[in-house]
């Protein structure tokens, strides 16, 4: 049925799309994977080198180096062909997968941490935990750019937002030091982040606010639209 919407140019669900289009993936996912591992095996190459040189790693740490990414990467590989073969994956699992796969590699700290001794491991601890920083107030500042760019946010409101963006963020951790970050430092989940945010607008702000991500959905639908498709209910 739905390929016959598909030809007949009337409106699908993009969920649809992607359940009709599943049995042609599961038989090129041995393909697509095999270029995914491919692809984050050069990058690998590259940060085990960049960090041999810069952490004093011996032949053997940089071999176990390789081997524990390696094997993030077969289980990133291994969990793509668990949801692709799986009949209850949606679309929206599929655009999540992307994240729970970088959350999956971030684990190389840990690791990295074990391997390493004085000079040279205080020296990681200290180049992660400035990029980290780096990452989470760039990552802050986009978003609240963006916020500020549609409800008009006051120097209060921006200081407030601003922190609560940073503890939302994807690679923030408690013992950073954000400067001017006082009070509550524990991280949080993005619904709590959200809910946080929305709380710190006013009344007139929220309106705007929702407003906004309706007009975005809708733009979203309406570019679907003139080609056939729509957005899925959850998106």
């Amino acid at each position: 049925r739905i390929m016959e919407d598909i030809k007949a140019g009337r409106e699908v669900d993009l969920d649809d799309v992607f359940q009709a289009s599943k049995p042609r993936m599961q038989v090129i996912s041995p393909v697509l994977n095999r270029i995914r591992l491919k692809e984050q095996r050069d990058q690998f190459d590259t940060l085990i080198g960049e960090w041999s040189r810069e952490y004093d790693l011996t032949t053997g740490q940089q071999e176990d180096l390789r081997q524990w990414l390696d094997a993030r990467a077969q289980e990133n590989a291994d969990n793509f062909e668990s949801l692709i073969n799986n009949p209850e994956t949606t679309f929206i699992d599929m655009v999540r997968f992307g994240r729970e796969e970088e959350e999956n590699i971030r684990g190389v700290d840990r690791f990295m941490e074990q391997q390493l001794r004085g000079e040279s491991l205080e020296r990681y601890r200290t180049d992660r935990l400035a990029d980290r920083v780096e990452s989470v107030q760039d990552e802050a500042n986009r978003k609240l750019n963006r916020l500020d760019g549609i409800v008009e946010l006051d120097p209060q409101q921006e200081d407030e937002l601003f922190y609560l963006m940073a503890r939302g963020a994807d690679e923030y951790i408690p013992s950073m030091d954000i400067e001017g970050m006082t009070g509550a430092a524990q991280a949080l989940e993005r619904s709590e982040r959200d809910e946080a945010i929305r709380n710190s607008l006013r009344p007139d702000q929220q309106a705007t606010f929702d407003a906004f991500l309706e007009d975005r959905r809708r733009e979203a639908n309406e570019d679907l639209q003139e080609v056939g498709l729509r957005l899925p209910e959850d998106w």
